[in-house]
């Protein structure tokens, strides 16, 4: 009983593949037929037809799920080469955003030695400038500009006693303190802001302060409209 069943599973097998093995590879088909001339098939040539069958089928499973192996790892670098890719963009982005702020302070600084070069350009000296400057003052003014001199005791200004010397210009709109310079720095702001105050110590009022120079920088312009020092470019 067992073997009748076993041949009637051979036989059902090969009803349903033997059929698209022959029309879908011609040279199985020819081996097929001429191992079948003349020649009747038995038993065991239904299991070597089987055997041949199933080992045709099981290499065609293997290289299939080779095939499914090497996708799969395919895949998977894709997706890590994409990961890898969005995140190097997004490096890429931020420093592109940091090379253009560095381009905009190299612009920033070309401006300001471009202007610094304009100052070594003045063909006079400080001494020359200032004269020159005094001599606009005076005519703006409508008030001849004195030297206003004072021994600093207390170190107000300095830190530390010293004589502190400023211009003076005193109108109809208030006294004003003056200091002329060809650069204006951060630190002459602080000074002239000592100097005033120095000035209300000793009389009691409080000054207009000016800063007066051929280049004055954004950092010293900054600091002067913060503690009420006005500066000036005269050329």
């Amino acid at each position: 009983m067992s073997e009748s069943k076993g041949e009637s599973d051979i036989m059902e097998v090969l009803k349903r593949e033997l059929p698209l093995l022959l029309k879908g590879d011609a040279g199985f088909r020819i081996e097929i037929v001429s191992a079948l001339e003349g020649v009747v098939l038995t038993k065991e040539d239904y299991g070597k037809i089987m055997d041949a069958f199933v080992k045709l089928k099981n290499d065609f499973l293997s290289k299939l799920a080779e095939v499914e192996d090497l996708l799969k790892s395919l895949t998977s670098k894709v997706n890590d080469i994409e990961t890898k890719t969005g995140r190097y963009s997004e490096d890429l982005k931020k420093l592109r955003e940091k090379i253009d702020m560095v381009e905009k302070k190299v612009q920033s600084l070309s401006e300001e030695i471009d202007k610094l070069k304009s100052v070594t350009r003045v063909p006079v000296t400080e001494e020359v400038y200032i004269e020159r400057v005094k001599d606009i003052l005076t005519k703006e003014f409508g008030v001849k500009l004195r030297n206003w001199v004072v021994y600093d005791a207390d170190g107000v200004v300095y830190g530390h006693p010293a004589t502190v010397e400023a211009l003076l210009a005193i109108t109809g709109k208030g006294h004003f303190l003056i200091k002329i310079k060809p650069i204006v720095t951060s630190a002459d702001i602080g000074e002239m802001k000592k100097i005033g105050e120095l000035y209300y110590k000793k009389l009691s009022i409080s000054p207009r302060l000016l800063l007066v120079g051929h280049y004055v920088n954004e950092d010293a312009r900054r600091i002067a409209k913060e503690i009420g020092v006005e500066v000036r470019m005269i050329e």
